[in-house]
């Protein structure tokens, strides 16, 4: 099916020959994000959370894995 279209057949072959750069751009993404969370739960993970505001005990920087999930959960929208 993909041979009788050749518009179909030229727009695979252009998303099969990006996939590298997507995987640079995503490997540099998750490098951001690694330094970020080490950075943001270096500095901000002492800072109480019971105050009431936007941090709850699940979205924090206390912890690297908290402090990535709370940044990807911001880098997402």
């Amino acid at each position: 099916m993909v041979k009788s279209f050749k518009g179909l057949q030229k727009l695979i072959e252009t998303f099969v020959f990006s996939l590298p750069a997507i995987g640079k751009g995503l490997m540099i993404l998750f490098l951001y994000l690694f330094i970020s969370s080490i950075l943001a739960s270096n500095l901000m993970g002492s800072i109480s959370y019971d105050y009431g505001g936007n941090m709850n005990d699940l979205i924090n920087y206390s912890t690297f894995h908290k402090s990535m999930t709370t940044l990807f959960i911001n880098l997402t929208g």
